[in-house]
């Protein structure tokens, strides 16, 4: 394998002024701003698609349940009996 010394000149770019003839820069002008206006069109159409498929997902499957009355009962239910556990505990040990 051959070692060759560092590169100095610039990597890839084009001069656009020394590299292209004028018929050739009008030709890339026009494909560059065609191809922008495809992309933009484009673009647009997608929109309400990609908007629609995002709520779609998001939309959530199951609906929250709100907390029945019965349900806060039990809750305060086993609050009250851990915390008189904890007493029962606390005061044996």
């Amino acid at each position: 394998m051959a070692v060759q010394s560092k590169h100095n000149d610039r990597s890839g770019r084009v001069g656009f002024e020394n590299d292209f003839t004028t018929d050739q820069r009008q030709r890339f002008t026009e494909v560059a701003n065609a191809a922008f206006r495809r992309r933009k069109k484009k673009e647009e159409l997608d929109r309400p698609f990609f908007q629609s498929a995002k709520n779609a997902a998001l939309k959530p499957v199951l609906k929250p349940k709100k907390m029945s009355p019965s349900k806060q009962r039990q809750v305060v239910w086993i609050v009250i009996i851990g915390l008189v556990s904890l007493w029962a505990m606390y005061m044996a040990g």
